[in-house]
């Protein structure tokens, strides 16, 4: 349901944005052992951090639109076998009236036999 979807949503944007934090945060660390002074490894990673986190959101978006896309195929499949499996167990016939009163008309009229001499 989209609840489900919507919860689902915004767990996968949160491990994205946890995964996307790490790693600039294990950058910082690098970048801070190798570099004193850190006013310059802020301007650094706040351009990083920026691009970082609306590639993360882009992403979740993605990975989202192709989780509903199967969800959504998924349910269509489900009806369709519903309604076979409907079909199967209540089944229907159906005559019409007019074929199967020609059908036993046709059966009961006498063809001659040919003559034999």
């Amino acid at each position: 349901s989209r609840c489900d979807l919507r919860a689902l949503a915004e767990s996968v944007s949160e491990l994205l944005t946890r995964v996307g934090e790490e790693v600039l945060g294990e950058l910082e660390k690098l970048d801070g052992g190798s570099r004193k002074s850190s006013g310059a490894s802020a301007g650094l990673f706040q351009p990083l951090r920026q691009l970082l986190t609306e590639r993360i959101a882009t992403v979740g978006q993605r990975i989202m639109g192709l989780v509903e896309q199967e969800v959504e195929e998924y349910r269509r499949r489900l009806e369709w076998q519903s309604r076979l499996l409907e079909a199967v167990l209540s089944p229907v016939v159906r005559l019409n009236r007019t074929e199967s009163v020609n059908a036993s008309a046709l059966k009961t009229t006498a063809v001659p036999s040919p003559v034999l001499s």
